[in-house]
């Protein structure tokens, strides 16, 4: 009887992270979720409502590049829990008072909306390190509210993977994202 196996999923993403850590991209890491949805999309399945593949594939390179500080427990690392009334993707916290919050995105559309509860995290944080991570944005209206935002409010900083061929490594360096 044949056995499926979901474990070898997650297992083959966090082997093609820590196999090209030291020079993987982000137009590389936004790759290992769009081949998925290209795949379904190839064999006429629906891609659409399919949530939380970005979350983990962010979670994990997140991980691995921040190893080191999690395992020691110079961090924590959470997800989806209330802060500020909101629920990010990704909290980082340093003796239980929070460093990061990270929205992670597959086509990043509600940017009017995400800015918004980064503000309200911000208020409550006014120290908080804010960061929108898309794997992809295809509507051009939607690449110049991003651009419009980020230029009109300083907290708010938006990441586009597939558009940058950035080693990942640096880019969380940059973010201030490496611990």
């Amino acid at each position: 009887m044949f056995k499926l196996n979901f474990s070898n999923i997650l297992s083959n993403i966090d082997n093609y992270i820590v196999d090209n850590n030291k020079n993987l991209t982000c137009h590389e890491l936004a790759n290992l979720y769009l081949e998925f949805i290209m795949s379904l999309k190839s064999k006429n399945l629906n891609s659409n409502n399919l949530t939380g593949l970005t979350e983990i594939i962010f979670s994990r390179a997140f991980y691995y590049y921040n190893k080191r500080a999690i395992d020691s427990g110079i961090i924590t690392v959470s997800h989806n829990i209330d802060l500020a009334g909101q629920q990010p993707d990704l909290v980082v916290f340093l003796d239980e008072q929070p460093i990061a919050s990270i929205e992670v995105k597959s086509n990043f559309s509600n940017i009017k909306q995400d800015c918004e509860r980064h503000e309200k995290v911000l208020k409550k944080y006014p120290n908080i390190n804010l960061l929108t991570v898309a794997f992809e944005v295809q509507n051009q209206s939607h690449r110049k509210n991003i651009n419009k935002l980020v230029k009109e409010y300083l907290f708010y900083k938006v990441l586009i993977l597939n558009e940058s061929q950035m080693p990942f490594q640096d880019v969380l360096r940059r973010y201030g994202l490496i611990f």
